[in-house]
């Protein structure tokens, strides 16, 4: 599914999730695109209570979000071929949500994305949280990120300067990997 001009409101409830799921006997991992947020999608767009899974087979993810700044909220994001989330531009609200079982990152950022990311339970993909190069400026707080085969968290210097109250257990090292750059200006990182 894909928003251009457009707003997607998908609104389930925790008893009721809407599901975007592969329509195969045996789903598996990157069965179909995904949900493709692009530039120009209403600022309006939704995901709250819904499970998205088995998706990933071009944009690399299950939820892909190009210069957009939809919410996703409360939801299950799994089983997919590449990231479970894939950020390039925008300021997207990523809340609450589970990421998990995907076959690379939870959330994967590039270029000029400045998402919040905060509430989510990040487990059991290859990294939690990974930018790409060093134009993001997350907001990533009060996250749990849980046996990650990777770092919990891997940015380059520039995109760590609004971390907080993460929690990370049972990753390859429960730490945040910085990147290749310099540290340019006085930073403070709650424990």
């Amino acid at each position: 599914f894909e928003t251009w001009k457009g707003a997607l409101k998908a609104q389930g409830t925790e008893t009721e999730p809407i599901v975007f799921t592969s329509n195969a006997v045996t789903p598996a991992a990157g069965d179909w695109k995904g949900i493709y947020f692009r530039k120009g999608a209403d600022i309006s767009s939704v995901l709250d209570y819904c499970r998205i899974e088995y998706g990933g087979n071009s944009q690399n993810a299950n939820v892909y979000i190009y210069s957009s700044s939809p919410t996703i909220k409360n939801s299950v994001i799994q089983y997919s071929s590449n990231a479970g989330m894939r950020i390039e531009g925008g300021s997207p609200s990523i809340i609450a949500n589970t990421i998990q079982l995907s076959l690379d990152a939870g959330i994967r950022m590039k270029g000029s994305a400045s998402p919040n990311v905060t509430g989510n339970t990040i487990q059991n993909n290859v990294a939690g949280i990974y930018a790409e190069d060093s134009g993001p400026s997350p907001f990533i707080a009060t996250n749990k990120l849980l046996n990650n085969s990777s770092y919990p968290i891997s940015l380059y210097p520039t995109n760590a300067t609004n971390l907080g109250d993460n929690t990370a257990t049972g990753n390859l090292e429960d730490v945040i990997e910085l990147r290749a750059g310099n540290i340019s200006r006085d930073t403070t990182w709650p424990k």
